[in-house]
This record gives C-alpha cells, sequence and structure tokens, in this order.
C-alpha cells in the first residue's frame, strides 16, 4: 500500500491517511525475477517499490573477502544451530526423566 501525500492540518485541525493498492508484479512473477542478472524488486521505507538491476555482487573487487565473510558467517551458524539442538535435545531428555 503507497499512503497518499497529505498537508500538514492547520492548528486544532484532525488528519487523515489514505491508503491506495497499487498492483506492481503478481507473485508468480516477482519470483521468475531473473537473480542471476541482478533483477530484483526494490522495496524500501516510504519509496515506493520499483523494478531495479543491480550490478553483480561478484565484479566488485573486494569479492573474495564478502566470500570469505559469508563463509565464516554460515560456519557460525551452522555451529550456533547445532549447539542449539543438542541444548533442545538435552533439555527434553531432562523433560522425560523426571
Amino acid at each position: 500500500m503507497t499512503p497518499a501525500p497529505a498537508e500538514a492540518p492547520p492548528t486544532g485541525a484532525s488528519r487523515s491517511l489514505t491508503l491506495e493498492r497499487e498492483l506492481i508484479l503478481r507473485t508468480h512473477a516477482i519470483h521468475q525475477l531473473d537473480a542471476a542478472t541482478g533483477q530484483a524488486l526494490l522495496l524500501a521505507d516510504h519509496l515506493p517499490p520499483a523494478l531495479v538491476e543491480l550490478p553483480p555482487l561478484s565484479d566488485d573487487p573486494d569479492w573474495p573477502a564478502f566470500q570469505a565473510d559469508i563463509t565464516r558467517i554460515r560456519h557460525r551458524a551452522d555451529i550456533v544451530r547445532a549447539e542449539a539442538l543438542r541444548s533442545r535435545a538435552a533439555e527434553r531428555a531432562r523433560h522425560h526423566a523426571a
């Protein structure tokens, strides 16, 4: 929904907000955007939605550092996820043993 622009009301007056629906893309069309070529639907704060084309991140000279960061973050997430699963399993075992 896109808020309609409104002027500030004079002192003592009330204010109303009108929301309008605007079709950007149907769900199946959003799903079919080609991320490999940089197609994206940009949704940002109070701006209207926009279809954009982004340059491939792999073209950035810092791409190897980005890849290393991604690998490090995924590895840490895997460790945290495994610890949480072990903790939940131990908690269930203590609960059933009691």
